[in-house]
């Protein structure tokens, strides 16, 4: 029974890194905001984008412009859950928790935590 029965199989090929996700860029990321939101959006200005892009860190940069995509006018508060907040931008609860804290400490947000909540709205 000379070449019947089972040849070794060869070892699955690992994924090269060109084929891997990359993560995504702050810009892919405002641009999926952009697109989401049509008509009413939120301007951001060269200056502004200059002033937070030297001043902020990337999850900051990412939750300030979500809260002003979602109210370009700065009308009102929102009041957002902190585990969905970290949920939609896969970041850790504690890292959103530490972003919206300097954000209001910066004065770019008014924060309030109400528990697992925190009701945001936009200085005038």
């Amino acid at each position: 029974m000379a070449g019947k029965g089972f040849a070794p199989q060869p070892a699955p090929k690992q994924p090269s890194k060109a084929s891997q996700v990359p993560a995504q860029s702050d810009a892919e990321i405002f641009a999926e905001m952009i697109e989401a939101i049509g008509e009413d959006h939120y301007a951001l200005t060269l200056e502004e984008m200059r002033a937070i892009s030297q001043v902020l860190t990337p999850s900051e940069r990412v939750l300030l412009l979500h809260f002003k995509v979602l109210n370009p006018r700065g009308e009102g508060s929102q009041t957002f859950e902190l585990q969905a907040l970290a949920k939609d931008w896969k970041m850790d609860r504690n890292t959103v928790y530490q972003a919206l804290k300097r954000l209001h400490e910066l004065k770019y947000l008014n924060i309030e935590v109400l528990e697992e909540e925190v009701v945001v709205s936009i200085p005038e």
